[in-house]
């Protein structure tokens, strides 16, 4: 218990906490959340890498490429990116509304928060990356180890440089409000079944992928479409003109 919330807890209250001090959007915990999950997935606990990980054995006769189980790679993250770290945070803002636009931290508290995470990581990485698996014969690959951290810092560099606040910055115009559509969100009960509805299409890829296609290339990229098609959606529905964290609450429940 102390080490899961230690690590999941930490990751998505960091993740708050560097969105809010930083007036950064969903967008942007939504990538520092998958950061969280390269963190988690590619370091800590190295089931990128590792064949003999559990949820992974299944993934077997999926190549390694550069030494990485792309497929679980990338479904790990987006997992990660949306339940561990985006669902938490919209579901405690939600209920306490007066506190969500706030940070939560002092200074030396925020320090320590990132202080704990890394014990935590630390931990999880001698554990499961050298002690678990060393009777199977696993040995981590340092260079794994490399890509996952520089897959990681891109993906907090893209969150906290928003492309678009950089592409209005080069025009000169940095203050141009972003564009809302007149048309109105969805339902609410629309919105709990799309939440439903992609979430089911994602595990039945991820889970079913290797044993419907058998081809880890065609299996992949109908991962990477249908994360694709749901995060085009929501930021379409995001600029919607009467789209509130009603609606956000009401995707995410689903």
């Amino acid at each position: 218990f102390l080490f899961l919330t230690a690590l999941y807890g930490s990751g998505a209250l960091l993740v708050r906490e560097t969105a809010r001090r930083r007036a950064l959007g969903w967008g942007s915990i939504v990538l520092l959340g998958a950061a969280y999950g390269v963190l988690e997935g590619g370091l800590v606990v190295p089931s990128w890498f590792n064949p003999h990980w559990p949820d992974a054995v299944y993934l077997a006769s999926f190549t390694h490429i550069l030494g990485v189980n792309w497929f679980w790679a990338v479904g790990l993250t987006a997992f990660h990116a949306i339940v561990s770290v985006t669902l938490p945070i919209a579901l405690i803002e939600t209920a306490f509304p007066a506190l969500a636009p706030l940070p939560w931290f002092s200074e030396r508290g925020y320090r320590l928060l990132m202080i704990w995470l890394g014990v935590a990581s630390v931990v999880g990485l001698v554990v499961f990356g050298f002690l678990m698996f060393r009777a199977q014969g696993y040995h981590p690959p340092p260079l794994g180890w490399l890509l996952a951290l520089a897959i990681a810092v891109a993906l907090v560099w893209l969150a906290t440089h928003p492309l678009g606040r950089l592409w209005r910055q080069r025009r000169g115009a940095s203050a141009t409000p972003p564009r809302v559509s007149q048309r109105p969100a969805p339902s609410l009960p629309s919105l709990r079944f799309a939440g439903f509805l992609s979430t089911l299409a994602f595990f039945v890829i991820l889970w079913g992928g290797p044993n419907i296609f058998h081809r880890q290339s065609l299996a992949l990229t109908l991962l990477i479409l249908t994360i694709a098609l749901g995060a085009w959606t929501v930021s379409r529905w995001s600029r919607r003109i009467d789209w509130s964290a009603r609606q956000r609450l009401a995707l995410l429940t689903g």
